[in-house]
């Protein structure tokens, strides 16, 4: 089971990368119900948390985005912010 774990983190390691990451955060916590040994569950929960992690980041920042483009007075630069709010949020 410990290889099958490692091929399968391997795998969602490749979907990270394409940008599947709801399929990849998904599919490792999947895993974690399958009877794995101590590293690879340790690999798998370490996965879940950096996924976690990086979803807190984008939430900061988007906060932060907000926050900053509130305090802005000039328009041309609201209108210039816009387009990276509207991005950070469809993801």
């Amino acid at each position: 089971m410990d290889y099958f774990g490692r091929q399968v983190l391997q795998e969602l390691s490749r979907r990270r990368t394409a940008g599947q990451h709801q399929l990849a955060y998904d599919y490792a916590t999947k895993l974690l119900k399958q009877k794995l040994g101590g590293s690879v569950l340790d690999d798998v929960r370490k996965y879940l948390r950096e996924y976690d992690e990086m979803v807190k980041s984008i939430e900061r920042a988007k906060i932060l985005l907000a926050d900053w483009q509130a305090k802005l007075k000039e328009p041309d630069l609201i209108e210039q912010l816009q387009p990276l709010r509207t991005e950070s949020t469809s993801n």
